[in-house]
């Protein structure tokens, strides 16, 4: 007997592929380019593959072409591959010109922790951040499922010390809070130290869900309909690329919906 289960992030993916085919050139540039700051968006999915949303590889690309540069790193995210996503914040977290990060619209469970990397991060108040508990699907026996809840915790467990880290609260908090997948307006996420300021620019309290479907999750908002590009500055032209390591990490697939 097999047991199946629902694989959400195939759903989030799936649901999502139209505007992330309409969005790909756009994430993968650099914009608003000067000779002190850059801007990346972070308007995608998280994936490993490219075919299905933004990956670490364009990340660290444009790291490389932002060359020492100060980066803004605008997002709005349903989240994706938990793997993938640690990646991206590992080469954040590193990047010597630093990041700030600005949550325009939507950071949901992977996002979240992409945004956490930052050395600081600004929310829109009509925006929101949303976590829980990574989730995986599994075949095997019950020796196999326990392995698969083994990683399941560890992969929270590294959640929950991002989260530690940035917010300052206590554990059995955060836990009560990714266990009930919670969604935080800006504001909410402000007073729980998720993010250090917030941005005022009029929109209304939903627009954290415009564009995105967002049915692979438990609570979420409803979406509402359309691709919203924002207005780009003229740029200038970025220095070339260095060379990026060839090879991230061995590839786990481990499904998650956690994205944060």
């Amino acid at each position: 007997m097999i047991l199946r289960a629902k694989n959400r992030l195939m759903q989030l993916r799936q649901e999502n592929h139209e505007r992330h085919k309409a969005l790909a050139g756009f994430n993968g540039k650099l914009h608003n380019a000067t000779d002190d700051v850059v801007t990346i968006y972070l308007y995608d999915l998280i994936d490993q593959d490219s075919y299905w949303g933004f990956t670490a590889v364009q990340m660290l690309t444009l790291l490389a072409q932002a060359d020492g540069r100060r980066v803004k790193l605008r997002i709005n995210s349903p989240g994706g591959d938990v793997f993938e996503a640690r990646a991206m914040a590992t080469a954040i977290a590193q990047y010597q010109g630093g990041v700030d990060v600005m949550i325009d619209s939507l950071a949901a469970s992977a996002a979240t922790f992409v945004a956490a990397a930052g050395q600081s991060r600004t929310m829109a108040e009509g925006g929101m951040w949303m976590i829980h508990k990574a989730w995986t699907i599994a075949v095997g026996n019950e020796d196999d499922l326990a392995d698969t809840v083994s990683m399941l915790q560890k992969a929270d467990a590294t959640i929950l010390s991002d989260y530690r880290r940035i917010t300052g609260q206590e554990d059995q908090q955060l836990v009560d809070w990714m266990a009930a997948e919670t969604w935080f307006t800006g504001a909410e996420a402000k007073d729980a130290g998720f993010v250090d300021e917030l941005w005022v620019p009029g929109q209304s309290a939903n627009a954290a869900a415009d564009g995105w479907s967002l049915g692979a999750y438990q609570n979420a908002p409803q979406p509402k309909a359309g691709i919203v590009v924002p207005e780009l500055e003229p740029e200038k032209p970025s220095p070339v690329a260095a060379g990026i390591p060839g090879h991230l990490r061995a590839k786990a697939h481990l499904l998650t919906k956690q994205i944060a």
